[in-house]
């Protein structure tokens, strides 16, 4: 017997009879997207703990292991209550009166103090260094990126207050010559200005809080490399180009270098281990994070 639908009957049974399917397979292909399945940093190559260290000897300074700028297998979480990485004996600046700081955060949540990247304890005189996200009174979460050095001008420097919050990795540098200090976020420059002031020898500090104000910061937090020199601009930007496992830039100016990767250990070769509180180590934290 000849079909005697109209075809534009025919047509639209076939719309309700796929488009159904398409539609379901829509919704799996978000769904995976969403969990990172496409995120090419979920299959690149993880670094192990300890895999890549600075050997330094009386003929020289030279890295060992692999070394190839891995990404790395874990990445340390601070709960933002009582987690922190407190280190020890830091020969940042001493003697040059240039230092310079780089880590890679992600942020987890912005309470309503700000909560310290890094920062020093409550020496006395206060002479040092300390990053953080917000700023003291200032009532805006997620404000920005600073930096302050203490016993001279106290100069802060913030970054683009759009450019911080949760959900994605940050890499954040800070590159002070005694003169002039300088902070970068990812690979570009977002303030520079004038500041003067000490540097404490054999600073103490702590990753991921302000012991002495009782602040903590809710990150996770990656590759903190300290140098005894000012990182120029392209050294940043060839850091942050090598992406979140990024080797040392400056072996020999290298003063601690902590990647967190599943331990607090220092592998600048100055073994300045640091001490954990409350800090858990993640394997899942590619969430958020785009290779450069």
């Amino acid at each position: 017997m000849p079909n005697t639908r109209p075809k534009g009957q025919s047509a639209m049974e076939y719309l309700m009879t796929y488009g159904w399917a398409i539609l379901i397979i829509a919704v799996v292909m978000v769904a995976l997207y969403s969990l990172g399945l496409f995120n090419s940093a979920n299959s690149a190559p993880r670094a192990q703990p300890g895999s890549c260290q600075v050997q330094r000897s009386v003929a020289g300074t030279n890295l060992e292991g692999q070394c190839t700028n891995a990404m790395p297998e874990f990445v340390a979480q601070f709960n933002g209550q009582n987690s922190y990485v407190a280190l020890d004996q830091i020969q940042a600046g001493e003697g040059t009166g240039s230092v310079s700081f780089a880590l890679w955060f992600y942020v987890m949540s912005l309470p309503n103090s700000y909560p310290m990247l890094f920062g020093n304890t409550a020496n006395s005189p206060r002479n040092g260094y300390d990053m953080f996200i917000g700023g003291p009174g200032s009532g805006v979460k997620g404000e920005a990126v600073s930096e302050r050095f203490y016993g001279g001008s106290r100069t802060p420097l913030y970054g683009t207050p759009s450019s911080i919050g949760p959900g994605s990795w940050y890499f954040a540098v800070i590159a002070y010559n005694g003169v002039t200090a300088s902070l970068y976020i990812n690979g570009v420059l977002q303030e520079s200005a004038a500041s003067s002031g000490s540097i404490a020898s054999n600073e103490i500090m702590e990753i991921g809080s302000n012991g002495a104000a009782g602040e903590y910061g809710n990150y996770q937090i990656s590759n903190f490399q300290v140098y005894n020199t000012s990182l120029s601009a392209p050294e940043v930007n060839a850091l942050y180009d090598e992406g979140i496992g990024a080797v040392p830039i400056d072996v020999q100016n290298l003063v601690g270098w902590w990647p967190l990767n599943g331990n607090g250990n220092d592998y600048s070769g100055y073994y300045n281990n640091g001490a954990l509180s409350g800090v858990s180590f993640t394997s899942a934290w590619v969430s958020g994070y785009t290779p450069p």
